[in-house]
């Protein structure tokens, strides 16, 4: 018979707060997946922390591929810019990824104002025209630059930035998020067209203006600045209190009797089962694994001649950080895809790009000479999500089930590969190739599987792979000779 602990009112309580309240320290962007993948089913009537996961037998080849970047947006607006996002509320592959990527088109002069998004950290590249990109930290200091195409920068999240396109003609910039849904508060929209109004005295006080000048803002943000918003996600919250609620009422919260056996009997065991039906639902176990930690200030721009040694990076000292680390122009130019697999990928990692360092995100470039292949790899602490720029690619990752997913994607077309997964790009145009690719980790790593296979220090023995492969051992040696094993 299972042996029973009777906890008293205030033990209660002190599991309570362990379970609920200790894990918000390790809260990430977005969940980690549990399984290969979960396409959002959009229409589904039950609502969750993100979306429910489509039916396996409904998931189709086409859920983790999508074309809307592919056109430019429309800037006949007030501010001369177009967002256009490849979040999960329009390409369900995202869902449970942590991982979005916009268009952002600008006219000449156009602006994409002052805003914040409140769950995720932002990196992008300039792929057109010339750029002021800035952000404001919480001590009110100014980092920003202007940039060019194939130019890089990093937001970190939550914090107020802008771009303005500073150059004589149009301007476009790919953005990446490490959220499926980073959110978005645009602050003209937010201060001067809430519904209900933010009282004019609290906003004429704020920013020290006459009522007169508030009311020549709000009549213009009333004309249809933007349309936008933030979805507020309250069902955990909603499920803890009805619940908190019916175990009140059964008098569950003066005496919890929790079960170590296998059978949950009586009061306790009910208890006990409600109390895990709020740990799963809340997610409480899976939203403390991120890609990378969350960041704990502004920023902490990575000390890579430090000598301690730490998980990612120690921080720079904040009177040595400079500007310039939150900027980076390694994706600017070509690769040199001279090598046996056609393909070059520079990164724009942390390794590279120190202001990356604890904010979950980068970006590789990746050319292609015609024919030319990425091969068969895995990043394992990364999903990636990709916009090919030039060119057209086969593009394609294979599940734990061994089912290919793949499609020829051509310029402005996007794809996802879940964390983990084989995956490959093949040029299969006539011409070049380019593909600009987003990871919500600052160093995803990466495991070329023919270098690893075939090319480790030591080799792996050569009856392993003849055994693994069924192919004699003259295959094996053939194949390592080629990566000078």
């Amino acid at each position: 018979m299972a042996t029973m602990i009777t906890l008293p009112r205030p033990a209660f309580f002190t599991i309570l707060f362990l379970i609920v309240l200790l894990p918000s320290a390790c809260r990430c962007a977005d969940p980690d997946p549990l399984q290969d993948l979960c396409v959002a089913d959009l229409n589904a009537s039950i609502s969750v922390n993100g979306f429910p996961c489509k039916p396996l037998h409904e998931v189709k080849s086409d859920d983790f591929f999508y074309d809307g970047l592919s056109k430019e947006g429309n800037t006949t607006n007030v501010f001369g810019s177009s967002v256009n996002s490849g979040d999960v509320r329009v390409f369900p592959g995202l869902n449970t990824h942590g991982l979005s990527v916009n268009r952002v088109d600008f006219a000449t002069g156009g602006i994409n104002p002052p805003h914040i998004h409140p769950r995720a950290s932002e990196t992008g590249v300039v792929i057109e025209g010339k750029l002021l990109v800035g952000f404001v930290t919480t001590s009110h200091v100014l980092h920003s630059k202007v940039l060019k195409a194939g130019e890089m920068f990093v937001i970190p999240r939550g914090l107020v930035h802008f771009q303005l396109n500073v150059g004589k003609g149009k301007a476009l910039f790919l953005a990446a998020f490490n959220s499926q849904e980073p959110g978005i508060v645009i602050l003209p929209t937010t201060l001067f067209e809430s519904k209900p109004s933010i009282p004019n005295a609290v906003l004429t006080k704020a920013f020290q203006i006459d009522e007169k000048f508030y009311n020549i803002v709000s009549v213009k943000n009333k004309e249809g600045f933007f349309a936008a918003g933030i979805q507020i996600d309250a069902v955990c919250n909603k499920f803890s209190v009805l619940l908190l609620k019916k175990m009140r009422s059964e008098g569950k919260l003066k005496e919890i009797e929790i079960s170590t056996g296998d059978n949950f009997q009586g009061r306790g065991a009910t208890a006990f089962g409600d109390l895990k039906k709020l740990m799963r639902s809340c997610q409480f176990r899976s939203a403390c694994r991120c890609a990378d930690p969350d960041p704990l200030q502004d920023f902490c721009v990575a000390n890579q001649n430090a000598s301690t040694f730490v998980n990612g990076f120690p921080c720079k000292p904040v009177p040595e950080v400079k500007s310039d680390d939150f900027f980076f122009n390694g994706l600017s130019k070509e690769g040199n895809t001279t090598n046996v697999f056609g393909s070059n990928v520079t990164a724009g990692n942390v390794l590279v790009f120190p202001g990356l360092n604890t904010l979950g995100i980068s970006m590789n470039r990746v050319d292609f000479t015609p024919g030319g292949v990425n091969p068969p790899h895995i990043h394992p602490r990364a999903t990636e999500t990709g916009v090919v720029i030039k060119g057209r690619l086969l593009v394609g990752f294979v599940t734990t089930s061994n089912v290919l997913h793949s499609k020829v994607l051509k310029a402005g077309e996007m794809f996802v590969i879940p964390r983990g997964l084989v995956h490959f790009q093949r040029n299969v145009g006539k011409g070049k190739a380019l593909v600009i690719a987003a990871f919500n980790s600052q160093l995803p790593g990466i495991v070329v599987l023919p270098f690893t296979l075939f090319a480790s220090t030591p080799p792996i023995p050569n009856d392993v792979l003849t055994k693994a492969f069924q192919v004699d051992e003259k295959v094996i040696s053939g194949i390592k000779s080629k990566f000078g094993s």
